[in-house]
């Protein structure tokens, strides 16, 4: 009987279960990383599986196997006992973009079955916060300046497949005055970003089997760009924003209000569902095999009036239709 390849086919057996774990939130999202930091114990299973098939000693096998298992829901076990007792805590850091003189910020955040959680803060304060740290150099994250020009990348390294991130639960709050752009690239990850409170001009997306939300306010995007891969994408809209959606694949799946109106028909390239409203028009860009796009209008306040409802149907939306590139 071949150990070795009875313990590698059981090694990815395990990890699949401890991520699928993490993802539905049943394991602890630093479980994985603090896992890796026994990894010696690897060589030690398959050196014992590969013995196993030497003198054929399945006793040596099973023990194996046992190791990569047992090692598994003992991390799985440990890390919920901690969380229980509370010996799990927030881990944060702030940096003061006036004082630093930025007139612009980038946000790079890369997660793998982890979430990002992203909202305005009530000062010039930018704010990245790690929920429930249970690692070392909780936070994680780089920061650069540069001609006024801010970014900050997460985790360090840049990479979404870095150590630092999986099951990364991670909260950015952003200055409200300050023009901002949003980059996230999500695996198996999900991804709230209200942008209610802030000056937003970008938010660019790669998901791969995730979800994402984006929530605008009086503060609009130039455009909104996503490429998915089995993955969504809901943005909750004013109730008088103008919305250009432009489909350039056609596996795009699309959930629309009732007044957007099909201005380039078909299921190909570049199709284009638009909606007329008041002010610079919102463009959102969708592109993937098998994404889903859901529009959503907030409901109209109290202070908003039926005449400041009743726009042209000549509107902004209306007179630039062209899909750009």
């Amino acid at each position: 009987m071949n150990f070795g390849k009875i313990t590698f086919g059981t090694l990815l057996l395990a990890v699949g279960v401890l991520l699928l774990a993490v993802r539905v939130g049943f394991a602890h999202p630093d479980t994985p990383i603090v896992l890796l930091r026994y990894w010696p114990v690897l060589l030690i299973a398959f050196g014992l599986a590969f013995l196993a098939g030497a003198i054929k000693n399945p006793f040596l096998g099973c023990f194996a196997i046992l190791i990569i298992l047992g090692g598994t829901a003992a991390g799985v076990y440990w890390m919920h006992t901690l969380k229980k007792e509370g010996k799990l805590k927030d881990a944060g850091s702030s940096l003061d973009l006036g004082k630093a003189g930025a007139s612009s910020l980038l946000v790079r955040v890369y997660t793998f079955a982890g979430s990002l959680e992203m909202n305005g803060s009530s000062s010039r304060l930018l704010t990245v916060v790690r929920h429930d740290v249970a690692v070392d150099s909780a936070v994680g994250y780089r920061f650069d300046l540069n001609n006024g020009k801010a970014v900050l990348v997460w985790p360090r390294s840049g990479s979404t497949f870095s150590l630092s991130a999986p099951g990364a639960k991670v909260e950015v709050r952003a200055p409200p005055a300050l023009p901002t752009t949003l980059r996230w690239s999500g695996r198996l990850g999900t991804m709230h970003a209200d942008l209610t409170r802030l000056d937003p001009t970008r938010c660019l997306l790669h998901e791969i089997f995730s979800t994402a939300t984006i929530e605008l306010g009086p503060g609009r995007p130039e455009e909104i760009r996503v490429w998915g891969l089995l993955s969504s994408l809901k943005v909750r809209i004013p109730a008088d924003c103008p919305v250009i959606v432009v489909s350039k694949s056609p596996f795009v799946l699309r959930s629309l209000p009732s007044d957007f109106e099909e201005h380039a028909p078909g299921r190909g390239k570049d199709r284009v569902d638009a909606a007329e409203g008041r002010g610079r028009p919102v463009r959102i860009y969708i592109e993937g095999p098998f994404v889903q796009i859901a529009v959503e209008r907030k409901p109209v306040t109290a202070v908003t009036t039926q005449e400041g409802m009743a726009w042209p149907r000549t509107g902004t939306a209306s007179r630039s239709l062209s899909p750009s590139s």
